[in-house]
């Protein structure tokens, strides 16, 4: 039983072009644990993150049977909330002011999602 960080590199399962970073960290102890993903720019809107994002679910609630999951999103980045959303994360926060992006302080939101709110779509097929 360890805690830590579980950090991937996303690649297109066609070429293995790199796409992108997915993390995991973990606390077993409390059974929670918080995602982050970052996907370069010309790769956005063609379902990777979601796919990732269900994939990773599925690993922190079936593997590591922990019971919440978190996700702090810049609130400029709608493409990520929706991505978060839609795999049933709810809004839980609104952290005012947290950090300073593109010349002026921005609002990040807080997510959660819990073991038992949990949807279970089908995965996408463009990662490998």
């Amino acid at each position: 039983d360890r805690d830590g960080w579980l950090c991937l590199l996303m690649r297109l399962r066609s070429t293995g072009e790199p796409v992108g970073i997915y993390g995991l960290q973990h606390c077993l102890a409390h059974r929670r644990g918080e995602l982050g993903f970052l996907l370069m720019p010309h790769f956005w809107g063609q379902g990777l993150a979601s796919e990732a994002t269900a994939a990773m679910i599925a690993y922190a609630f079936d593997e590591l049977a922990l019971h919440k999951l978190t996700a702090v999103v810049a609130a400029v980045h709608t493409g990520s909330l929706r991505v978060l959303e839609k795999q049933g994360f709810e809004r839980e926060g609104l952290l005012r002011e947290q950090a300073w992006l593109d010349g002026a302080w921005q609002d990040d939101v807080l997510l959660g999602l819990l073991a038992s709110n949990r949807k279970k779509p089908a995965l996408l097929s463009g990662l490998g």
